[in-house]
């Protein structure tokens, strides 16, 4: 399965990279926090009316600080579910596969979006699966959800090759962005709907330096450039790629 080549024009490359800069000439590579990209004033605005939090998500947001206190951002939040949740919600899926998942936020938002969905989730962490395991395979959505352990390309390709997805979320190793979204693309139905987290990767893809930064821009780059897909890059928290499979 190849990676299609970036087809940026050089002017458009240039507008989009020169130095990771903006018109204002303020730098976006080195920004501390995903929330950053907005003021956080409004941002604190967007997300109170936005979705909702009972005290089951707001456990799964502790658990997230308590297993990487230094890097809490990895797991989802109240703005990125909520989009999960809608988006879920308006389609109805049937079935839903989640690349990494961390400690299940986003997981969570989806189950309650999709009620009929069954739901794959693919992660390589054992100690995070165990967590999600510990939630999700006992309580009232176990009948529904799964877990994969392992690399999520090797569980894609000898576990679930055979299966489409009504709904994909992406939110994994880096470097593999490209692989992912392309079989994922394969394995959607006309009308399926892919989202990629981090697709603004805290402003790098900018200037794209190191393979994790390489890869989160091919993949948008794969998705803005295919004739099958309509597609929106949002800038909701650390960027959120939205696509459709239209043929």
């Amino acid at each position: 399965m190849s990676v299609k080549s970036p087809n940026l024009n050089s002017d458009e490359r240039s507008s989009s990279l020169t130095k990771g800069r903006n018109k204002t000439g303020k730098d976006f590579r080195n920004r501390p926090t995903v929330k950053s990209f907005i003021p956080d004033d409004i941002d604190a605005y967007c997300t109170v009316h936005s979705g909702y939090e009972t005290d089951e998500h707001r456990d799964i947001t502790k658990q997230a600080k308590e297993f990487a206190p230094q890097t809490p951002a990895m797991s989802s939040d109240r703005m990125s579910g909520a989009v999960l949740r809608t988006l879920v919600t308006a389609l109805q899926p049937k079935s839903i596969l989640e690349v990494g998942t961390f400690v299940g936020y986003a997981t969570q938002c989806m189950l309650e979006g999709a009620p009929q969905a069954q739901v794959t989730c693919l992660d390589w962490d054992e100690r995070t699966v165990n967590m999600v395991q510990e939630r999700f395979g006992k309580g009232a959505y176990g009948h529904r959800w799964r877990i994969l352990h392992g690399d999520a390309y090797d569980s894609m390709m000898h576990q679930i090759n055979h299966e489409t997805f009504d709904f994909v979320f992406i939110d994994a190793d880096k470097v593999s962005y490209p692989k992912y979204v392309q079989w994922c693309y394969d394995h959607m139905p006309v009308g399926g709907v892919m989202v990629v987290d981090n697709a603004l990767w805290h402003g790098r893809v900018l200037d794209p330096q190191s393979h994790h930064d390489v890869g989160v821009h091919d993949a948008n780059t794969w998705i803005a450039n295919h004739s099958k897909l309509t597609n929106v890059l949002l800038p909701v928290r650390d960027g959120m790629h939205i696509c459709v499979k239209t043929a």
